[in-house]
């Protein structure tokens, strides 16, 4: 599958840039001590609280409702797109899109 992110003016890319791309140092390997994830939010928060030492509560601000999956906007076509242009994030952080 093609797409026109080559195509990109540079200042543009950063944009649609993979995370990986960000965590990653000239070897390409993650240059990190812990990964937090999004979808593990509260207690990834409370494991660096632990770790330097501060007792805190995340607030929840501006909760939105329903939740859905965001896949079942997806047609097949977009799920490719997705899947293949950030294949190197969903390899790296065992995710799926599929």
């Amino acid at each position: 599958m093609t797409h026109h992110y080559e195509k990109l003016p540079p200042k543009n890319k950063l944009c649609f840039g993979t995370q990986k791309d960000f965590l990653t140092n000239e070897n390409d390997e993650l240059d990190l001590d812990f990964l937090g994830r999004f979808e593990a939010l509260e207690d990834d928060y409370q494991k660096i609280c632990g770790i330097i030492g501060v007792n805190n509560k995340l607030k929840h601000k501006n909760q939105s409702l329903p939740v859905y999956n965001y896949v079942d906007y997806y047609e097949k076509d977009l799920i490719d797109l997705v899947a293949d242009f950030y294949k190197k994030d969903i390899e790296a952080f065992n995710y799926s899109f599929r």
